[in-house]
Formats: structure tokens, sequence, C-alpha cells
């Protein structure tokens, strides 16, 4: 089967300060296949992470299979896609694997950024590793029964190239320390960034005109934005609409997304006579979730670990996307949630399997119009200080810069 290589490069646009001149300018392969317009915590990282890095000085190229590169003129950066679908795979991927040194030898590439762990190449970490080429691979999550048995571990070890490769870092402490038993090495935990376009997307008159087409005047809006799946948990919200109701009468619960558990939602609403309280909305892109956020009063999602997802919520990106908007959120006492809201100053933490907690904070922050103002704020400035894609560009270029030298032996 033929591969292609299809090359598309566009002028870099600005989204930082210059690199610190102290430190080398890389030239860095960056391997994903998730970009907006996708939807999804990894397209969101993998579009924030390689304008951070071209932004610092550094030349990003960005490797993707099957795509088409105009789709993604935006990023200001040189895509590579290469075509390694065909009717013999072992053959296709081994194909791909070449291309993929091919690329990296003539284009000198410094190292290489997995944006996440990549499986559709085959083992091309091990390739990578005999070619004495260094790579590096983000880490944003980790299954529960990945961590069952000796041979659980192996087999993630082996999909992921954890073995292999010569620096790892994880999107939270959380998972870093979820995922110590697998590895010898030590994982860094680097917080991703939150970009502020979907904060000034939103303007006084496209909030104001997504609040008229919504109905949403006069409402007291609570947001739940995210996969209609077990682990996302928006059931307790819909559970707990009865009694807020009863104290809170001009309540709204807004939905915003799509899953396999939409169904069983809705019939759970009928069943409590709360259907008329809640509005559904299918998924948005993501330059626009800024407008739902600050159409709402107060963002809810109480993750939990579900059986069917066997995973906890790694980090929980769109708390952050609340907070920069301005509202207060709700979320859940454990995983990587912890990290993305200040339990009493963002927002309010609870455990997702005490529902009374869960509606006190909802009815807390829905009728004390102060905290719920300073929770905003403050999230606000902190989403806006310290969850920039700059200060995660710069603490990844820095891991990146170690695993260069260390494979140069410098």
């Amino acid at each position: 089967m033929n591969i292609s290589s299809l090359k598309l490069r566009l002028k870099a646009k600005s989204f930082g300060s210059p690199l610190n001149a102290d430190m080398k300018k890389l030239k860095i392969l960056i391997l994903t296949n998730q970009l907006p317009p996708y939807i999804g915590g990894t397209s969101v990282y993998s579009k924030g992470i390689i304008q951070g890095l071209s932004s610092l000085g550094h030349r990003v190229t960005v490797l993707m299979r099957d795509r088409n590169p105009a789709m993604f003129q935006d990023l200001g950066v040189e895509i590579i896609s290469i075509r390694s679908k065909g009717l013999i795979k072992p053959y296709s991927l081994w194909k791909a694997r070449q291309k993929v040194l091919q690329i990296i030898k003539e284009n000198e590439m410094d190292v290489v950024l997995f944006a996440y762990p990549i499986v559709g190449l085959g083992n091309i970490y091990k390739t990578l590793y005999r070619h004495s080429i260094p790579f590096v691979v983000s880490l944003h999550g980790i299954r529960k029964d990945d961590l069952a048995s000796p041979k659980n571990m192996a087999y993630r070890r082996r999909k992921w190239g954890l073995d292999y490769a010569t620096r790892l870092i994880a999107c939270t402490r959380w998972v870093a320390q979820e995922m110590a038993p697998l590895v010898q090495q030590k994982i860094v935990p680097i917080h991703l960034g939150v970009s502020q376009d979907i904060y000034h997307y939103a303007t006084q008159d496209r909030v104001k005109a997504l609040k008229q087409k919504l109905k949403l005047e006069g409402k007291k809006v609570i947001l739940g934005l995210g996969r209609f799946a077990p682990i996302k948990n928006f059931d307790a919200l819909i559970r707990l609409l009865p009694r807020i109701a009863e104290k809170v009468p001009e309540v709204l619960l807004l939905l915003v997304g799509e899953g396999p558990e939409q169904k069983n939602w809705q019939y759970l609403a009928q069943k409590l006579g709360v259907a008329d309280r809640i509005l559904w909305h299918p998924k948005v892109p993501h330059k626009e979730v800024g407008l739902f956020y600050k159409a709402a009063h107060l963002f809810a999602m109480v993750s939990r670990s579900h059986p069917r997802e066997n995973a906890n919520e790694a980090f929980g990106l769109v708390y952050v996307e609340a907070n920069l908007c301005g509202i207060p959120v709700i979320g859940a006492r454990e995983g990587g949630v912890m990290e993305a809201v200040k339990d009493g100053e963002t927002g309010i933490l609870v455990s997702p399997e005490n529902e009374k907690e869960l509606e006190k904070a909802v009815l807390t922050l829905l009728t004390n119009e102060k905290m719920r103002q300073e929770m905003g704020e403050k999230g606000q400035k902190w989403a806006m200080e310290y969850f920039t894609w700059k200060r995660t560009a710069e603490e990844t270029a820095k891991i990146l810069e170690e695993a260069y030298f260390e494979r140069k032996g410098v």
C-alpha cells in the first residue's frame, strides 16, 4: 500500500513570549491524530501545546495519520499526513513506521513528542528507541485494570511505550502517582493550559443572543457540559432537581453534549417529573463553549469512577474553562479534579457518592449571590494567571530539552 505524505506549511501565529535565549531551540515532531474541530481533551491539549511550543521559538512539525492538513491550517505550523491504511495491516504499519523515521531524519528532528499515547502505528516506540531518537510521551489518564496484574501492567507499558520513552509527562500529579507502579522513571506532572479564545469569543452580545434563543432569561442556570457517559454522573444532578426546584423555583439544568446515556437520563427526568426543567443541547465547537459558561450561574459535574468506564476523571479542563468565564464550579473530590478546583475558593468539591452534599453545594451557590460572585472572580483570576498554555509549553519544553541532551549524551 502506498503511503503518501501531504505537507502544509503555514505562517506561524504569535502565541506567547519569545524563547529564553539560554534554551536550545528544538526541532520538535509532535504526533497526534486529535485536533479541533475534533472534540475532546486530547484535541484541546494537542492544539495548545503545538501553538505554545511554536511561540516559544521551537520549530514544530505535526505528524498525523490519514488526515487532510488543510483542516488544521489555523495552527500556524507544518502539518505532515501519512496515509497508512492497507489490506495487509502488519506491512502497512511497518511502512508507516519507516515513513516516520524518514521524516525525522530528513527534517533533522531533535526530539519527538507524543501528545498522547499513539496506538495506530504498531510499536513505533520501540522503533524510535532502537534508532536512538529521543521521545516524550504525554499521559492523560489510566485505566484501573491496568494495575490489576503484572500481565496487564506489561501490556500497558508495551502499548504506550512506557519502557522506551526518554521522558514521561502527565496532565496531573494524580495521574503521575497512579501510573508510578507501571514505570521505572519519574513521571513529571504538567498541568494543561486553557485557551482564552473561548472567553474572548463569548462577547456580551453573543451571550445575550444565546440566552434569548434558549429562553434562559430569568432562570437560575446550572450547566453541565461533557460526554453523556456514566463517568460524568450528570444523572446525580437530575435526581436532586425536584428538591432544588422546591427552594429555587426558577432553576434550569442545561446539559450540553451527547453520548450513550442521554436516553436513560431523559427517561429519569420524565420519571421524576422534571423534564421541563432540563434543556438538552447538542455538543458545540470548542470555540463556542464560553457562551454557555457565561450564560450559566454555575457549572457542575461530579465525575465518579464507574465499572463501565474503568477510569477516574484525570483532570477536568471544563472546570478551569468555567472559572475562566467567571462562574464557580462544583466537582468531585476524587481523581485529578482536585487539582482543577480549589475547594472553597474557586468552587466546591463534594463526594460523588453523597448526593446530599451535592444538593447543599448547588443550593448554596444558587442562593448566595455574594459567594457565587467571589468564587467566580477567584476562579477567573486563577485560570488566567496559572492555567496558561505559555506555562504549559515552557514546562514541556524543559522536559523535551532534557530528553534531547540525555540521548545525545550531553
